[in-house]
């Protein structure tokens, strides 16, 4: 009694210190997250001699949301990007202190992407989630980004789809394009699951 007493006061004094991730519960293990993430791995296209992401700067991807997703935030307007709910998920994944930031996460079987979260930006009236990010290395390709928020499993009630179908992948050497997305494999993912990356083959928009 007198342990647990004393965990219940430690972690009051942790939450009051605004020190405990969103993802860690103080039962004394790590709860499911509401929102998670999907992969986008980066190739190209088999016209392409070269990487035709050599020298991007910024990536911009949008992904389209599922009608599981629709009707989720059709319902749950409190979850949306600037809902009471949503606004403190989708800070996590742009802040690059959150153990949710989107440029911080691991592949074990695949490179990431070293990059920033330049904007998140919820459409929720065409169904689309887009992201930019500010690319920090010189090459990209076959190396992964997470994509996010995705609001998981355990809050929409039914597998949370997002596609590159009917969206957009484009990157930029400074002002200029210089690749898109031509073909993609695996359009579809589903959020806060392991899965598959969303494959992204690019031809290149320079000379």
């Amino acid at each position: 009694m007198l342990a647990r007493s004393l965990a219940t006061r430690v972690c009051a004094v942790l939450f009051g210190l605004a020190v405990v991730p969103l993802v860690v519960g103080c039962n004394g293990g790590e709860s499911d997250p509401d929102h998670g993430y999907v992969k986008l791995q980066f190739r190209r296209v088999l016209s392409e001699d070269a990487s035709p992401y050599q020298n991007t700067t910024q990536a911009d991807i949008q992904l389209v949301y599922d009608t599981c997703i629709r009707e989720f935030y059709a319902s749950n307007p409190n979850w949306l990007q600037d809902g009471v709910d949503g606004a403190g998920a989708f800070m996590e994944f742009a802040d690059p202190d959150s153990k949710s930031y989107l440029c911080r996460q691991n592949d074990p079987s695949r490179g990431e992407v070293d990059c920033d979260v330049a904007m998140i930006d919820q459409r929720a009236d065409t169904g689309r989630l887009r992201v930019v990010y500010d690319i920090n290395e010189p090459d990209m390709e076959e190396k992964v980004l997470f994509f996010g928020p995705i609001p998981c499993e355990k809050l929409t009630g039914c597998r949370p789809i997002v596609s590159l179908s009917g969206g957009s992948a484009v990157g930029r050497s400074g002002q200029a394009q210089n690749w898109h997305y031509e073909t993609v494999q695996n359009p579809n993912a589903v959020g806060c699951e392991p899965g598959a990356p969303i494959v992204v083959n690019a031809a290149s928009d320079g000379s």
